[in-house]
């Protein structure tokens, strides 16, 4: 059996040699590393920061989505208090803000379609349903209240 440990480093730059020979000494101006292989070294990084992102954007943002949907029911509307992603078509995903569900819109059908968000920044918007991505966990029986106010669920 192989006894290598992997270490974090090796998720990023696999096989690098951190540890040096205990007898050897180690003189980093005698280290002999061409421009090419640092350029390499630097490109490689850069895929593998790339392709994290983008596993993490197409992947992870889907199955937020894909747990707060029921093919029964549609998708699940998001609470009152419930902490959201607020997606936008105009910002990366790293720069969607965090938002709190203030209040839910009910449509003359009596369905939710449209939530009031509050952002960090104070700002308030108005957002469909499907325009914001609800996180893993929900905030509990805490959820109800919201800056020590009673969940608002306007009618019609």
């Amino acid at each position: 059996m192989n006894n290598i440990t992997i270490r974090p480093c090796d998720f990023i730059y696999p096989k690098t040699t951190l540890l040096l020979d205990g007898d050897a000494k180690y003189d980093p101006l005698q280290t002999s590393v061409s421009q090419g292989d640092l350029e390499r070294s630097w490109r490689q990084g850069l895929e593998l920061i790339e392709a994290v992102w983008d596993k993490w954007t197409s992947e992870y943002l889907s199955e937020l989505r894909k747990q707060h949907y029921n093919p029964k029911k549609g998708a699940t509307v998001p609470e009152v208090g419930e902490v959201v992603l607020l997606s936008s078509d105009k910002k990366p995903r790293s720069q969607w803000p965090l938002a709190i569900v203030t209040e839910q819109k009910i449509s003359s059908d009596g369905v939710c379609r449209t939530v009031k968000l509050k952002t960090a920044s104070g700002n308030i918007h108005e957002r469909p349903t499907d325009a914001v991505i609800p996180l893993e966990k929900k905030r509990g029986a805490q959820a109800a209240q919201f800056n020590d106010q009673e969940p608002k669920r306007t009618p019609p």
